[in-house]
């Protein structure tokens, strides 16, 4: 397994760096027109440099009409002629009548810029790699849909608006054009499908693209949401905590202050980076009211006590490893460190009274670019109401970071905990499976899901294909079953009567009481973007508002995305905030002090 993982991430690196090496060149001057005939319209793509000049005209799109074409395209579906212009670095700016044109322009750009990459980041979100890759990918499709982000693609897509599932259907037929042209041998298949081709045992890269569907938009979101907020950091605290009796080895007064010690200063330290904050009355709140929270190196937490629940212990640690590796497979690797900045300063602080804004995002180095820098335009062709500037998150069809002229606006992770763990006590069925959770002193039946994996058949990656079934569950009101109580095993053991084998994001096992206590536990987990709705229909009204409390407004449609915003507007105003829903957590019981009470601190587990 492990040569397969090697042999898998070198295709990736190969393809990778050999598609690193074409963006670098200089681009084409390219001018790319889209004419219409009945239900078919051309794209266009211009000369870098070609805007620049004195020019008198008598319509303000005459500048991008009067460019030479240097390359045209057909493609279903439009209702009116699409522009595109790429200026220096190939930066494409998209200029249409209307939102579905000009999605539909994007997705086609976007399938022959970034089809590789998207392709993958689809596959991990609907947990489908291995149907490319073959067996060395299985692990990760267990992982996303036992962590719920297939889930939440099928939520998002069912929950979007009438208006972006139109957007989203326009784009897809736009990624669906560039596929079909490349199955036709009309357009040049992606340099990495070309390279991996032969090694994954097909002679035509374009076997290997699948079409593209609304819901693997949708997927492309979820992705980015995990990838961003979805933390797991909760198991792993609570197993080393479970080991601090044999941390301090020893008895007597110093392996107790050492305890405590630990206790205070590490395990229970909460306490405000600084004095100083942008949420005014926000606090603890008491029954007299809002008071201040813990001064900057002043600890809130309470002497010698331990806020977690207990489960078995080598269910603690098998499951903290799975989630280490799951954190480090989305690119959130605590060693390598992740994130991003953004700095804003208003007009009052400005020579000219203009505010100023400017954003950092970014992962580790070792990550290629994944944003894509695009101008999106319906004003000038049209009388839409986009006129944008800025960069995609990968290849989700709106805005990141950008501006439109009234408002600028990036986006920085500072990593919010909207992810809850918990300890369950379960029973098994007479064949040994997962079947009740108590709840309020309550046996309440599990809900139990069937998935399906199919893995590709791939000589030079040792994959045999098959189809491998494998079952999940989650309690009766919604929180997800990670990992339960019993033995590790391989694939090939033989099972006693009252036993099964079951596979928890990768990890089999046999459900059992291991440390004879007489109860079964799991862990389960709720992800506030397990119930997000219209996330990319939030995303896309940022760029859409006229000032900074429009934008503030805008951000309550965010759930499940935990991203900070700084925002500058044309009249000098700046913002930073993360106005957006997350868990307010009123269900877990505090003490009159307002810590927790023991088992309800939401930094371990529940």
């Amino acid at each position: 397994m492990r040569d397969h993982h090697q042999l898998w991430k070198f295709i990736l690196g190969l393809a990778l760096a050999t598609a690193l090496s074409a963006c670098g060149e200089d681009p084409p001057s390219t001018h790319t027109p889209v004419d219409t005939g009945g239900d078919v319209a051309s794209a266009e793509v211009v000369a870098d440099g070609a805007l620049d000049g004195d020019v008198t005209t008598a319509s303000p799109a005459d500048p991008i009409l009067a460019i030479e074409a240097s390359e045209s395209f057909t493609l279903s579906g439009l209702s009116a002629n699409v522009h595109v212009v790429r200026t220096e670095m190939g930066v494409p700016h998209i200029y249409a009548e209307n939102r579905a044109d000009l999605g539909r322009a994007l997705g086609f750009l976007l399938g022959r810029d970034r089809f590789f990459v998207m392709d993958l980041q689809r596959r991990l979100g609907l947990g489908t790699i291995s149907e490319l890759l073959g067996d060395s990918a299985l692990e990760n499709d267990l992982e996303a849909r036992g962590t719920g982000v297939r889930a939440v693609a099928e939520r998002l897509e069912a929950n979007a608006s009438e208006a972006m599932k139109e957007y989203m259907t326009a784009f897809v037929g736009g990624l669906n054009a560039y596929v079909d042209g490349v199955k036709a041998g009309a357009l040049e298949p992606p340099s990495e499908l070309k390279l991996a081709a032969p090694l994954l045992g097909s002679p035509d890269p374009a076997e290997l693209m699948r079409p593209w569907t609304t819901l693997d938009v949708s997927a492309m979101v979820a992705v980015v949401m995990y990838e961003t907020t979805y933390e797991s950091g909760d198991v792993g605290r609570t197993a080393k905590l479970a080991g601090l009796s044999q941390l301090y080895p020893g008895e007597g007064p110093a392996h107790e202050i050492r305890r405590e010690g630990f206790l205070q200063d590490i395990t229970n330290d909460l306490r405000a980076l600084f004095e100083a904050h942008s949420s005014e009355g926000l606090g603890l709140e008491t029954s007299d009211g809002l008071t201040e929270g813990p001064k900057p190196g002043q600890s809130a937490g309470a002497q010698g006590k331990v806020w977690q629940q207990r489960a078995e212990q080598g269910l603690m640690e098998r499951l903290a490893k799975r989630l280490e590796r799951f954190q480090i497979r989305i690119q959130r690797d605590q060693r390598a460190g992740f994130g991003s900045n953004a700095w804003a300063v208003a007009g009052s602080h400005s020579t000219d009274g203009a505010s100023l804004l400017a954003g950092d995002g970014r992962l580790q180095l070792s990550i290629p670019p994944l944003f894509y820098q695009v101008g999106m335009d319906t004003e000038l062709l049209g009388d839409g109401d986009i006129a944008q500037l800025g960069m995609l998150m990968t290849g989700l069809p709106v805005l990141a970071v950008g501006t439109n002229g009234k408002i600028a606006w990036s986006q920085v992770n500072p990593v919010i905990d909207i992810t809850d763990w918990y300890r369950e006590e379960i029973t098994l069925d007479a064949d040994g499976l997962p079947a009740t959770s108590l709840f309020d002193g309550e046996q309440r039946p599990l809900n139990t899901f069937a998935e399906d994996y199919e893995v590709a058949d791939i000589p030079a990656l040792g994959s045999v294909g098959r189809t491998e079934s494998w079952k999940r569950w989650t309690t009766f009101d919604g929180r997800w079953i990670a990992d339960v109580e019993g033995h590790s095993a391989e694939a090939d053991v033989e099972l006693e009567p009252g036993q099964s084998l079951v596979n928890m994001m990768g990890n089999l096992v046999i459900p059992a009481d291991v440390d004879g206590d007489g109860v079964i536990t799991a862990v389960s987990f709720d992800y506030a973007a397990l119930d997000a709705t219209n996330y990319l229909d939030a995303l896309d009204q940022l760029g859409l508002v006229d000032d900074v409390e429009s934008f503030r407004q805008a951000t309550r449609g965010i759930v499940g995305s935990g991203l900070f915003s700084a925002a500058s507007d044309d009249q000098g105003n700046i913002l930073f905030s993360s106005y957006q829903g997350v868990p307010c957590r009123g269900y877990l019981p505090r003490e009159a002090s307002g810590e927790w009470v023991s088992g309800a601190d939401p930094r371990f587990l529940i």
